[in-house]
């Protein structure tokens, strides 16, 4: 079952990453000030991830590959992990548009 993580860092932001039945680490979002902020991303990600353009497909250093997805006023929502070719970033991109607009909330607790 994927997953979506919320979770408050020792710098007092909150963050969200996205856990795939692997247990693989396949997106992550950057700092948030509050909760409330880091839900709303994670929930705009979730309506939005169908709508192709606002996904990115960046070729990264080494020939590796990862994913953005654009929020509102062109800032970036989230960064997958890095993937080894073009294709398997695509299939990724896939399986997040099938499973993520389902997936679980689950807050951790220090």
């Amino acid at each position: 079952m994927t997953k979506i993580e919320i979770f408050k860092r020792n710098n007092r932001k909150h963050y969200y990453r996205i856990i795939a039945d692997t247990g693989h680490n396949i997106m992550s979002g950057d700092s948030y000030l509050s909760r409330r902020k880091c839900l709303n991303a994670v929930e705009y990600l979730r309506h939005n991830i169908m709508d192709k353009k606002n996904i990115c497909i960046n070729e990264l250093e080494k020939g590796e590959w990862n994913f953005t997805v654009a929020g509102p006023n062109t800032s970036i929502v989230g960064h997958s992990m890095c993937f080894h070719s073009e294709s398997q970033c695509g299939k990724w991109i896939q399986l997040m548009q099938e499973y993520i607009p389902q997936a679980k909330i689950f807050e951790m607790v220090k």
